[in-house]
């Protein structure tokens, strides 16, 4: 049931006993390639002989494909004669046949007129006799007329997806000859409205799957990397108590720096489960937004303080239009990201470099930028 190169004929057993005056045939004419028309019901009805290509080439797996979409389409269209020859000997058995088909069917003659209407077609658009447009719903003829491009080529049918009454309809159309010898065109339309909904459900699913995944990669990376950071702040407060707690005398200065570097270790820990606290809150949908107006510089003023400590060792500058409208936010959320990306530029960026927070109009809305001066020159 499948392609059958002529060198594989000595291979199989069940092609062995064929009379040497057909394989002589075969040779003589320069066959390589035997396809079967095998019709829908499993009857073989002609077989296709191809011989080689003029390029002299192999033939490759779009050639290969090109064939079998090719044969597909003319064992529809033999099938589809057979049908029709079938139904000028015994029209009853036929229209009864086509209206059982949940398909719906449709012959249109060459005045664009619909000669028949299966039962389906009658049920999904209007009844048989009218203009096959307006069969259709539609109030001139449709856009690449299937119809007129079977009647002005020779392919066997022709293949697209229309949109008709808000649904997708897979649509396949064939000519043929009436009795009287004038061209008709017979259409098999496939309602594939729920297969595409699918699909797209299916494609959708793929990609929130994508991003899971992501996210899960994300989250294993930043749990890495948040546990370096608690650590950090827990051993230095750890070293700084110890220095306390030991027997030798220490000057009241020694024991107020490391009390201050206790202080501010705590407010870096406390701050690193803040945004730990929030990442959870976030990913449970249950992160609160307070939104209200806020001028820029009242947001910043609102973590200036710990803006100054983060980037205590280095040189912090703030640019901010004075003719900034004011923004629609959550005044400590957005204070919140200020102050991480001001820790970030300062832990990837030398000592005493410069720290620059900016804020600009542009096209009706605020940017607000951190940018550092270190190497890589972050924004």
């Amino acid at each position: 049931k499948g392609i059958l190169y002529i060198r594989h004929i000595e291979f199989i057993p069940q092609l062995r006993s064929a009379v040497n005056q057909e394989k002589a045939a075969l040779t003589k004419i320069g066959a390589e390639i035997l396809v079967p028309l095998i019709t829908s019901d499993g009857q073989l009805k002609g077989l296709v002989i191809l011989g080689p290509k003029l390029s002299e080439q192999v033939y490759n797996f779009e050639d290969i494909q090109f064939i079998y979409t090719a044969c597909s389409q003319m064992e529809m269209a033999l099938y589809n004669g057979l049908l029709y020859e079938q139904a000028l000997k015994t029209t009853d058995e036929f229209e009864s046949w086509l209206n059982s088909m949940k398909d719906s069917i449709m012959i249109i003659k060459s005045n664009y007129t619909v000669q028949f209407a299966n039962h389906a077609a009658s049920v999904s658009f209007s009844n048989e006799g009218a203009i096959c447009w307006e069969v259709l719903g539609k109030e001139t003829k449709c856009q690449n007329c299937p119809f007129e491009r079977r009647m002005s080529d020779s392919d066997l049918n022709t293949y697209h997806v229309e949109r008709i009454a808000g649904r997708d309809y897979e649509c396949i159309c064939s000519r043929f000859l009436q009795p009287d010898g004038s061209l008709s065109v017979i259409e098999v339309m496939r309602d594939i409205t729920e297969r595409k909904q699918m699909e797209e459900k299916i494609a959708e699913s793929k990609a929130q799957l994508s991003i899971l995944q992501n996210t899960e990669r994300y989250k294993t990376e930043l749990l890495s990397m948040v546990s370096h950071e608690l650590r950090s702040p827990l051993t230095l407060i750890k070293g700084y108590a110890t220095s306390l707690l030991r027997p030798a005398r220490l000057s009241e200065e020694k024991q107020n720096s490391l009390i201050q570097g206790i202080d501010a270790e705590a407010d870096r820990l406390t701050q690193l489960v803040s945004n730990l606290l929030d990442m959870s809150r976030i990913e449970a949908g249950m992160l609160s937004i307070q939104k209200d107006v806020y001028a820029i510089p009242e947001i910043l003023e609102s973590v200036s303080k710990t803006l100054v400590k983060v980037a205590d060792r280095h040189s912090l500058k703030i640019e901010v239009d004075h003719d900034l409208q004011p923004v629609y936010v959550d005044r400590v959320r957005i204070g919140q990201v200020l102050i991480n990306l001001c820790e970030n530029a300062a832990k990837y960026s030398s000592k005493n470099s410069r720290i620059t927070i900016g804020a600009e109009s542009s096209d009706g809305f605020v940017i607000v930028s951190v940018e550092d001066s270190g190497a890589g020159r972050n924004k």
